[in-house]
């Protein structure tokens, strides 16, 4: 079987292999308040938004490159006489082939999306300068991941290492034989899984031109966590 469980258009019911997402919501919303009181010197802001982002071409192009139309066999320890017509040969699809790497993409799909946020305080020190300190962070949901579905089960991975390393191969002759899904190598499935979340606070000192002295001063403390 040349497919051997592999989707493509032909043989899939709907016309994308992916879900579909037609009720992406993306509000913005910012706010400038100039309190009473300070002489117009003080400016309060706030904003929120919400962003939708892309995949890269680098993710989606390499999946052009996928068996039953493009093989990347790797065969180890075999002589070319092993490889001429009729015997272990990759490039005969009536032969027994070896197990081949493949990508692949998550049908549930997400689309990346970002929570942007802010509040900052402005205020006038003196002429032409001016101080401003600003809470500035965002949180990242369905975040592009690889994971590999096909890894070797962990009660045999002693013995692929025994093998690989010590070349004991009583326990385990052959690691893809062992994996879930049989004849296939690593499958890398990139999922929208991701987390991120990032939280700052910036201060910024601004001088403008004022008898040939310009100059501007900032300082940020921010801390990123993802997985």
């Amino acid at each position: 079987n040349t497919l051997n469980g592999i989707i493509t258009p032909k043989n899939f019911p709907r016309p994308s292999l992916l879900t579909d997402h037609w009720h992406d919501f993306e509000p913005r919303l910012g706010i400038a308040w100039l309190p009473h009181g300070f002489s117009n010197k003080l400016v309060i802001r706030t904003g929120f938004g919400m962003f939708h982002g892309r995949d890269a071409i680098s993710q989606t192009s390499s999946l052009g490159q996928q068996p039953p139309y493009d093989y990347y066999p790797v065969l180890n320890n075999l002589t070319f006489s092993q490889l001429a017509p009729g015997g272990l040969s990759p490039f005969n699809p009536d032969l027994p082939q070896p197990p081949v790497t493949i990508s692949a993409l998550d049908p549930i799909y997400n689309n990346p999306l970002s929570y942007q946020y802010s509040f900052g305080i402005q205020y006038e020190l003196g002429a032409q300068t001016t101080l401003e300190v600003d809470y500035v962070g965002n949180h990242q949901i369905h975040l592009g991941q690889n994971r590999d579905i096909n890894q070797i089960p962990a009660q045999y991975q002693l013995g692929v290492f025994d093998c690989a390393i010590l070349g004991d191969c009583t326990a385990v002759p052959i690691a893809d034989a062992v994996r879930p899904f049989r004849a296939f190598s690593v499958i890398n499935m990139n999922e929208r899984v991701g987390v991120s979340s990032y939280n700052s606070l910036q201060v910024f000192v601004n001088h403008r031109m004022q008898r040939g002295v310009q100059f501007q001063v900032a300082y940020t403390y921010s801390r990123n966590i993802s997985n």
